[in-house]
């Protein structure tokens, strides 16, 4: 019988939020080694979790913030790819919880987020792939170029490095790291076909979230045989809607999706 993939995740900040303690609890659960790379002490790690130092990835001195939102989900892009080329690794980010072990041993591993995007959320790439070459050369560079930008914004981009007036990483638009240039790559390289139907792990997408908090049967209707785990997107909280994260900073309603998995895994969101 194939056995639960190792995790491996990151955390920069002092305190795991309560759905990626529910994300992580549900790993532990169902048999998974979780390794946590953390730059200094977190509070809120379910207990189980394997420490890693964060620096024998990269330095602490590379964490670089989104300037819009404020998040590191583009420092954290960039991290996976040199943890893939430096172990063989499976990414999962902290909130992705699990109905079910996870026990894929192909080499790719990634899913459809919609019908034109591959989401960064679960990730393998093995090292060598040409696809990791290329995720590492655009997210390592010092003045980033995607390919995909017009060729109008590439020469000014350029052209701008001259004086140091280049966008740097923390100006680039959201998602430019992980999912888009993921998906790029991806398509350059011929291994879209590889992808995991959506319905895996994102069977709600983040402008959806709100859904979560609804009546438990809600959230289930999405879920089908191949549904492997569900995405919680609690790193969209920067660019969620106010009506999204009032739901996620008030009482969890009774009967709710997201309360009966924190009931079933003692996680309790006021104490986090």
């Amino acid at each position: 019988m194939a056995q639960p993939c190792e995790l491996h995740s990151l955390w920069i900040g002092p305190h795991l939020g309560w759905l990626e303690q529910l994300g992580v609890a549900s790993w532990l659960a169902h048999g998974h080694r979780a390794v946590l790379w953390t730059y200094h002490p977190v509070e809120g790690v379910p207990s189980g979790v394997d420490w890693r130092d964060a620096r024998e990835i990269l330095p602490e001195s590379a964490i670089t913030y989104h300037r819009f939102s404020g998040s590191v989900s583009l420092f954290s892009n960039r991290f996976r790819y040199h943890l893939f080329q430096r172990h063989g690794a499976t990414w999962f980010d902290t909130d992705v919880f699990l109905l079910r072990p996870f026990t894929d041993a192909s080499p790719y591993v990634y899913a459809w987020e919609s019908a034109d995007s591959i989401c960064s959320a679960v990730l393998r790439l093995p090292d060598g792939s040409s696809a990791l070459r290329d995720l590492l050369a655009l997210t390592d560079a010092r003045v980033p170029v995607p390919h995909w930008w017009p060729l109008k914004s590439r020469i000014a981009q350029r052209v701008r490095a001259l004086t140091g007036r280049h966008r740097s990483a923390e100006h680039l638009e959201w998602g430019t790291f992980g999912p888009r240039a993921l998906t790029e790559m991806l398509g350059r390289h011929e291994l879209t076909g590889r992808a995991l139907p959506q319905e895996s792990f994102y069977p709600v997408i983040w402008t959806e979230s709100a859904m979560f908090y609804e009546p438990h049967d809600v959230v289930e209707a999405r879920i089908t045989p191949r549904t492997i785990g569900v995405h919680l997107w609690s790193t969209s909280s920067r660019i969620a809607t106010p009506a999204i994260m009032e739901k996620r900073n008030a009482p969890l309603p009774a009967g709710s999706w997201i309360a009966t998995q924190c009931a079933a895994y003692g996680v309790v969101p006021a104490a986090a």
